[in-house]
């Protein structure tokens, strides 16, 4: 198994919503049925988001403030998710081998989810390369989601992100 690990998350990221004022479409907004767009409170970082039957939820994206990415997850039935507190998941994507990720708990708007960080991109290019993702948490499957697009929409993310990064020092402010 391999390890991503997680870092402790402000408190102002934990209030992070899903989709809110800081946060601006990228491009057509959409790509394979995954949501596209750029969070502004993460110093334009770009990422993907993907609602699955009406509860589960998929955001995977940049964070330049950190140097980093993340993964969140979240689940209508995952109400008993505590912010700040850490959970230790099994992420299994496709038939590859798992990885080992401890996530913190968070919020996304009014909806407890699961925060995990890492600079390791091989999670990244294996989550577009798979069909699914299983969330095991104690022993049992927690989730199993489907991640049809995902690679079209991680390749539109990367476009994004290479964008944001070039017009990040666009400004005529040299004191920024």
């Amino acid at each position: 198994m391999r390890l991503i690990s997680a870092t402790i998350v402000s408190l102002m990221l934990t209030a992070a919503p899903v989709l809110a004022g800081d946060t601006i479409p990228w491009g057509k907004g959409e790509v394979a049925g995954w949501n596209i767009s750029v969070d502004q409170s993460l110093g334009g970082g770009c990422f993907i988001m993907a609602l699955f039957d009406g509860d589960a939820i998929i955001r995977i994206g940049f964070d330049p403030s950190q140097s980093d990415y993340y993964l969140m997850l979240s689940d209508a039935d995952w109400q008993s998710i505590k912010a700040g507190k850490d959970y230790d998941l099994t992420l299994t994507l496709g038939h590859r081998p798992s990885w080992d990720a401890a996530a913190a708990g968070i919020m996304m708007g009014d909806q407890p989810a699961l925060l995990v960080r890492s600079t390791d991109t091989d999670f990244i290019e294996e989550f577009s390369g798979q069909r699914n993702i299983r969330v095991e948490y104690a022993g049992n499957q927690i989730d199993n989601l489907n991640l049809d697009g995902s690679a079209a929409a991680l390749r539109e993310m990367v476009n994004c992100q290479s964008t944001m990064n070039e017009n990040s020092g666009a400004s005529g402010d040299p004191f920024k």
